[in-house]
């Protein structure tokens, strides 16, 4: 496996260094006067559910389970935030870059940017609810918040060292990625993430749905029913049987999401303790 890794790490262009940077940058931006300066915006009314975190995570069974309720749909993994805000930026010839043209922008300016990202998810949106599953877009949460004011984003949380490992033992299709072939990448990575998390739960409290996988294996249904409620969606007992909804799915979780929930993917990491050194000091994170 290590060996697979270090071939691949050769083919992709990776400095952790510069995600940590956007990391404090988005940090220090999108601070708790930013958001008491810009209460009074409006927003599109639109009900987006967007599932975020790390790679390996579980989201693809939390999409799972909420788009078998008869009132979501799911878009998976689209880019329509990111393109939406970028057309955006570059419409309007905004010399800086993202994020700090943000709070410039007028209400109904940022608006164009919600209907730019509606227009772009409309072939998915068959229902009141609609799900966006790119995890990186928990980078974005000031924004949603700033243009989709209902929207709801669910992190979904798996044990650090598991999340990392799995990812590790794995070969992705996307060089958008590059992190994964190398232990100290993905835990540098993970704690980016993990920091932008924190913060976003400090300056937007109560915004992030937080749903811990460990949890939702150990107690389904009442995970699943504080997931409804969080969404603002009705106690639906079809959610528990997820397994069976026939819905095409892209992920390498596509097989998973076809079984009745399972516990062998809980500590998979332990028997390879002593060849995951970086990841070790995520134990407690």
């Amino acid at each position: 496996m290590t060996e697979g890794n270090e071939l691949k790490k050769r083919t992709v262009n990776y400095d952790p260094d510069i995600p940590a940077l956007e990391t404090q940058k988005a940090i220090e931006y999108f601070s708790a006067d930013f958001f008491t300066q810009h209460t009074h915006r409006s927003g599109n009314p639109a009900r987006i559910i967007f599932i975020v975190g790390f790679p390996r995570c579980g989201s693809t069974l939390v999409e799972q389970i909420l788009c078998t309720h008869p009132d979501v749909s799911g878009a998976g993994e689209v880019f329509a935030l990111d393109q939406a805000t970028f057309g955006y930026q570059q419409s309007r010839n905004l010399s800086a870059v993202y994020p700090y043209w943000v709070g410039e922008q007028s209400s109904e300016a940022l608006t164009a940017i919600a209907d730019d990202y509606l227009r772009r998810v409309e072939k998915f949106n068959k229902t009141d609810y609609l799900t966006d599953k790119l995890l990186a877009n928990y980078k974005s949460v000031g924004l949603i918040h700033l243009i989709f004011p209902n929207a709801r984003i669910v992190n979904v949380q798996r044990n650090p060292v598991d999340v990392c490992y799995s990812c590790y033992k794995r070969l992705f299709k996307l060089d958008s990625l590059p992190y994964m072939y190398d232990l100290e990448h993905l835990a540098s990575r993970y704690l980016d993430y993990q920091r932008m998390i924190a913060h976003w739960n400090e300056v937007l409290p109560g915004k992030i749905h937080t749903l811990k996988y460990e949890q939702l294996i150990e107690n389904q249904k009442d995970v699943t029913r504080n997931l409804l409620e969080y969404c603002g969606l009705s106690w639906e007992k079809a959610c528990l049987e997820f397994h069976k909804n026939s819905r095409t799915v892209h992920t390498h979780s596509n097989v998973q999401v076809r079984q009745k929930l399972y516990s062998d993917s809980v500590d998979r990491w332990k028997p390879y303790k002593e060849y995951l050194g970086p990841l070790m000091k995520l134990k407690n994170a």
